[in-house]
C-alpha cells in the first residue's frame, strides 16, 4: 500500500478551487496518475482526518506550445 503523501501530491489553488472551497465545500488536489477514486478518498482522509462523501476526477491535456524559429 502506498503512502497517502505519494498519492496526494500537492493542492490545486486557483480562483475557481478557492471559490468551490469556499461556497460548496469542496477542495482540489493534485494526484497521482495511477491512484483510483478509493487511494484518493482513504489517502484524504489520514492525511486531513475528515469524512469524504465523494471523489470526482478528471484527467487534463497539456496545452500546445507555440514554437517559433529565432
Amino acid at each position: 500500500m502506498r503512502s497517502p503523501h505519494d498519492v496526494i501530491l500537492k493542492p490545486l489553488v486557483t480562483e475557481k478551487a478557492v471559490n468551490l472551497a469556499q461556497e460548496q465545500n469542496k477542495y482540489t488536489f493534485y494526484v497521482d496518475r495511477k491512484a483510483n477514486k478509493i487511494e484518493i478518498k482513504n489517502a484524504i482522509e489520514e492525511i486531513f482526518n475528515v469524512k469524504v462523501t465523494a471523489v470526482n476526477t478528471m484527467t487534463v491535456r497539456g496545452k500546445k506550445k507555440a514554437c517559433r524559429p529565432l
